[in-house]
């Protein structure tokens, strides 16, 4: 598919991209002492076990994911939000869940998925969504109760919709970085995963992503 070159994405607008992100952080006014800590590369492959579209269709083979990596520029954990852990979803005891079954409502398999795991200081929750190449989206969704508490499986089901519109969006221009091209023939939104959610902020959420090239 041949895409048109996304004009607002450059190498000068993805340094003002981390510096509008930073200004969103909800970490004080004063920039000078405002330090953060890189996020570290992920391990490029993850293996997983069946997904519900493999245990559908008889296909028990395990799944190859490939991780997506941060942007160049991308965002980074401010150093206060350094211990707050992961949330993490596993299905079948395998990490990462398929972002097209949780848009379906499909949480077979996912573990824990009723458990309360965000917590947020506010009713409305940021989501962040990064791919190499392209403009980030950050997206707000409202919580499930108040004070921001929200169980897995409807967390999985947000980040599913966001990423979905983010696909919507973007996969119509030609990414900057072809590895990791969205789009009809190069990477679709069947293949992608959820790994995990990194708190970047307050009340911001950066969503670690993984695809598979054999779905």
């Amino acid at each position: 598919m041949q895409g048109t070159r996304d004009p607002d994405y450059s190498s000068e607008s993805q340094s003002q991209l981390v510096t509008g992100i930073s200004e969103h952080a909800d970490i004080g006014n004063d920039a000078a002492s405002v330090q953060f800590m890189a996020d570290p590369q992920p391990d490029s492959v993850q293996a997983i076990g069946p997904t519900n579209f493999q245990l559908a269709t008889g296909s028990l083979a395990p799944v190859e994911l490939i991780r997506i990596p941060r942007p160049q520029g991308g965002s980074q954990q401010h150093r206060r939000y350094a211990e707050f852990p992961d949330i993490e979803f596993w299905v079948n005891n395998r990490k990462g869940v398929r972002l097209y079954d949780a848009l379906h409502g499909n949480f077979s398999g996912l573990v824990d998925a009723d458990n309360q795991v965000m917590h947020s200081s506010s009713v409305k929750v940021t989501y962040l969504i990064e791919w190499p190449g392209y403009r980030p989206l950050k997206k707000q969704k409202i919580a499930q109760r108040k004070f921001g508490v929200q169980c897995r499986s409807r967390i999985a089901r947000q980040v599913a919709e966001i990423v979905e519109e983010f696909l919507d969006e973007r996969s119509g221009c030609a990414p900057y970085e072809n590895d990791w091209k969205l789009g009809p023939g190069f990477i679709e939104y069947a293949s992608i995963y959820l790994m995990e959610l990194k708190r970047i902020s307050l009340s911001t959420w950066a969503a670690k992503l993984a695809y598979s090239s054999t779905i």
